[in-house]
């Protein structure tokens, strides 16, 4: 536990020691600013959010939104490494003070953040073409490749000896870390109706696999065989269309759980509460429609929505604590800090760090890029994926 403390405090110190060599967008140098608060200012809970450096990944031109960058970066603070994955093939590792560490191409888009073996240092990279990748975390080295038969565009979830995607074609499958190999897959029926773009990941609560697909179903799946445990089907609470499987019925939120109860979100049946062990319903409230993302902290959910922006409810009175309406794009999904910042982006828009309890803003990036990608936080360390392939990243400060 010392390592660890000391690993993160030398982590800091190197991000702040790097924050003003480093100009921003026109900014200048010096800190990420702070909003002009009294209130907050006076605050001494209120973190400070500085910029520490930013790196291109990908150049992506003069154009601001293109390409469209959806990876997040995968953390390793205990070493102070940060590895990033771009849409031109291109896995990036950088140190704390942002010196690139390794380059290794991949001849495929990299659409999600790799997974992160610590102890035995490999990363895992799926790609769109259905290859899984162990590349050494340290050299950059390809360890082994191997052809899984599904397209891995979605973030991993690696549990034990096994590696969890969801895929592109509305399953899910569950892989070997240590060469691959298929242990199960989960498909949903593809219908002919249309569908919101987007898929939701997965959450791993004890041996249940959560996950939510296209046809509108929340399914529970063991995490050992793939075998359903439950599965609730959110198109029933639509409303009839001649027979016909209505559209843009898409549960396309990560369900996250708090205290044994599943939250997810139908686009069109609104927002649902879920025993954990049963999957019956406990609540379902239909105003709450077009929901994008769910994010859990501790007893807070986290709701963000083109209609309502980000809404934080505090789930034991089922009380909203605050909102901030969208401003100008897309809302990407919320991260939150151990302090307490939460961090997002619009798209296109400006990356934004708020107060968890009051929703005030405490920080602010001006940026022409959009955010679409999820930013990836780990003790006092944040970074994010721009769209035009920057990498930012941030130091956070108590």
């Amino acid at each position: 536990m010392r390592a660890l403390r000391h690993a993160r405090t030398a982590l800091l110190v190197a991000l702040v020691a790097t924050s003003g060599s480093v100009g921003c967008l026109g900014l200048g140098k010096g800190p990420f600013p702070v909003l002009t608060d009294e209130r907050v200012q006076g605050k001494k809970s209120s973190p400070r959010v500085r910029l520490a450096w930013h790196r291109v990944v990908n150049h992506g031109g003069k154009a601001p939104y293109r390409p469209v960058e959806s990876a997040s970066p995968a953390l390793d603070p205990a070493r102070g490494r940060i590895y990033v994955g771009a849409t031109n093939g291109a896995l990036l590792a950088f140190d704390a003070q942002g010196r690139q560490l390794f380059s290794h191409h991949i001849e495929e888009s990299i659409e999600a953040e790799p997974a992160l073996d610590a102890k035995r240092r490999v990363l895992y990279v799926g790609t769109g073409d259905g290859k899984l990748r162990a590349i050494h975390a340290d050299t950059g080295a390809l360890l082994w490749d191997a052809d899984v038969g599904f397209p891995l565009d979605g973030a991993p979830l690696l549990a034990g000896d096994a590696l969890y995607f969801a895929t592109t074609d509305d399953g899910v499958v569950a892989v070997s870390k240590k060469d691959g190999a298929t242990l199960f897959s989960y498909r949903r029926p593809r219908g002919e109706d249309f569908h919101i773009r987007g898929r939701s990941g997965l959450t791993l609560v004890g041996d249940l696999l959560l996950a939510g697909f296209d046809d509108g179903a929340i399914v529970a799946l063991d995490a050992s065989d793939g075998s359903v445990r439950w599965l609730y089907d959110t198109s029933n609470d639509l409303p009839d269309t001649r027979g016909k499987r209505p559209s843009f019925g898409d549960v396309d939120t990560t369900p996250v759980v708090i205290d044994g109860v599943v939250y997810a979100a139908s686009f069109s049946a609104g927002l649902y509460k879920l025993d954990l062990e049963s999957g019956s319903v406990l609540d379902r409230d239909p105003t709450k429609k077009g929901v994008t993302s769910l994010v859990a902290v501790d007893k807070t959910l986290l709701v963000v929505s083109p209609n309502t922006g980000l809404v934080a409810i505090d789930t034991t009175q089922d009380k909203v604590l605050w909102t901030r309406p969208r401003e100008r794009g897309a809302l990407s999904t919320p991260v939150c800090t151990e302090t307490g910042v939460v961090l997002y982006g619009e798209t296109p828009g400006s990356f934004v760090a708020v107060d968890l309890y009051t929703g005030r803003e405490l920080a602010r990036l001006e940026s022409s890029e959009g955010f679409s990608a999820k930013a990836a936080t780990a003790w006092n360390l944040a970074a994010v994926l721009s769209n035009s392939g920057t990498l930012y990243t941030f130091a956070i400060e108590d």
